[in-house]
């Protein structure tokens, strides 16, 4: 578990309190993606008139803070996470290897989002323990 909690604090998941958010954003490091997919959060928090946040691919204290503050509310926990999903799948079927690998990205994706749904409604952390279900 030691290395999935190195990446887990790499990735800024440890700074996040929605564990979807969390996980995905973790997801990303070890998966690849990570600085496009915190850009784009960032930008989605910036059109929502989180004006502290620098679009600039590192999630650090005020990308923390807006997501924190942002996903008080459930709804808008799921619309941030719904959207982040998203883009994540975008910058997969990106890739060029998408058509040797994308499957198993897009299963495993599916995977994340099932789970994720679930912690959308709970309030159990996890950490980086997540990723042992896909060992």
């Amino acid at each position: 578990l030691g290395i999935f909690e190195g990446y887990w604090k790499s990735a800024g998941s440890h700074l996040i309190k929605s564990q979807a958010m969390a996980t995905i954003v973790f997801q990303s490091l070890w998966g690849g993606g990570h600085a496009s997919l915190i850009k784009d959060i960032q930008a989605f928090l910036v059109k929502k008139g989180y004006s502290k946040v620098i679009v600039d691919s590192e999630l650090g204290p005020n990308t923390a803070q807006a997501i924190n503050n942002y996903c008080l509310s459930k709804s808008k926990e799921k619309q941030l996470y719904d959207y982040t999903f998203n883009e994540r799948l975008k910058y997969l079927r990106s890739l060029s290897t998408y058509k040797d690998n994308g499957q198993g990205w897009e299963n495993r994706m599916q995977l994340l989002y099932d789970y994720s749904l679930k912690l959308l409604n709970s309030k159990a952390a996890i950490g980086a323990g997540f990723f042992l279900l896909w060992l």
